[in-house]
């Protein structure tokens, strides 16, 4: 097992420095948790986002397997839903797709315990089937790090 949680590495990484200006230059409120939307969080703040691992490739690198290459593939969704304000949900789901693009290409190498971390894509998947509307961005990620272990 890996001696590194990617998620629980990029959960604090993302509170410690996520920020969300809205329209009128104030500071809105982010939740940055593992897995899952919690619609009564989002009631009490601007947007939530979501951390999850998606798949991991652990690589023996040499002979003796002592180094390994572990790739893995996390998921970040930024939630955001309606709240009748004067900023659209839409706007500040966007305006935390930017930030996000932002902290994860200004700090791609200097995440602690993880190597290298960037951006491979994203995606809305936006749900106006219920009401309010969840606006939803998925990225994907991918993180590498190695690990040393020991041969017997």
């Amino acid at each position: 097992m890996s001696s590194v949680d990617i998620v629980e590495t990029l959960v604090s990484f993302l509170q410690t420095n996520i920020r969300l200006v809205k329209g009128d230059e104030s500071l809105g409120k982010v939740a940055v948790c593992r897995e899952w939307l919690d619609r009564e969080l989002l009631k009490t703040y601007d947007a939530q986002v979501t951390v999850g691992l998606g798949s991991v490739i652990d690589r023996k690198l040499g002979l003796s397997a002592a180094q390994r290459l572990i790739v893995g593939s996390p998921k970040v969704n930024v939630w955001v839903t309606e709240k009748g304000s004067a900023e659209s949900g839409q706007s500040i789901r966007q305006k935390m797709r930017l930030e996000i693009n932002r902290v994860i290409r200004e700090n791609r190498t200097k995440i602690p315990g993880l190597a290298y971390v960037d951006v491979v894509s994203f995606r809305d998947v936006d749900r106006v089937d219920v009401k309010p509307f969840v606006w939803r961005t998925e990225f994907t990620l991918k993180t590498w790090f190695f690990e040393y272990v020991t041969v017997t």
